[in-house]
């Protein structure tokens, strides 16, 4: 009984201690709201977007704040909820910068059958030399010749010297919620969709693929 109430004041401690803050992944085209399967203005039809969310961390002048352990979140904009996670914070500690990246480092890539965000059911696990599809975007549009006009980036690959993995800080005001952004329509116009409507195998078009993610990720609580 003594064990069991220490264990229970330790526990209402560290709750008084923290709070809980929700980090929210939103997915956008041209600056509306994305909605996957509905046409948009300029004939696209978004029909896929899945990528990892992994490595997050909160930063205050410079000061590691928190850090996720076993950080992998599986962000499925076709799945209810995935989108969503949230962060145990100490309270009354203030924040001003996220880090997270979009991917899986090699570490994971090569460690054989993992469980959770990063079980191989998930359809997102190659092999163990290619790794992780650290990002999948897959639509439609009517001037493409590709079959049923289908353009689709299956972007991974961690070898050198192209891996896809991104890493990404955006400064942020403390608050209840965490946001951050991905356009469609700025990714698109960034790897030239109508000419370069396909990347789905590691090497240097997927690495250029995922360079454009920079420009097209934003954090829509910026200080």
């Amino acid at each position: 009984m003594r064990w069991f109430i220490l264990i229970l004041f330790t526990l209402i401690f560290h709750i008084a201690q923290s709070k809980s803050v929700e980090v929210v992944f939103s997915a956008y085209y041209n600056g509306k709201p994305l909605q996957l399967d509905v046409l948009q203005a300029d004939s696209v039809t978004i029909q896929q977007l899945i990528f990892y969310v992994s490595e997050v961390k909160v930063y205050n002048k410079g000061e590691l704040v928190v850090e996720e352990s076993e950080s992998f979140h599986l962000v499925d904009f076709n799945t209810s909820g995935s989108a969503t996670f949230r962060l145990e914070m100490p309270n009354n500690v203030p924040w001003d910068e996220i880090h997270f990246a979009i991917g899986v480092d090699s570490a994971y890539s090569t460690v054989g059958a993992l469980g959770g965000a990063l079980d191989p059911t998930n359809g997102l696990y190659w092999t163990w030399n290619s790794g992780y599809i650290n990002f999948k975007l897959e639509g439609t549009h009517p001037a493409l010749k590709t079959h049923n006009h289908l353009f689709d980036y299956h972007l991974g690959g961690f070898m050198q010297p192209y891996p896809t993995l991104q890493r990404f800080v955006f400064p942020v005001k403390p608050a209840e919620t965490i946001t951050v952004g991905f356009d469609c329509f700025t990714f698109l116009q960034s790897v030239d969709m109508l000419h370069n409507m396909s990347v789905t195998v590691p090497g240097k078009l997927a690495f250029q693929a995922a360079n454009c993610l920079k420009k097209a990720f934003f954090s829509s609580n910026e200080k």
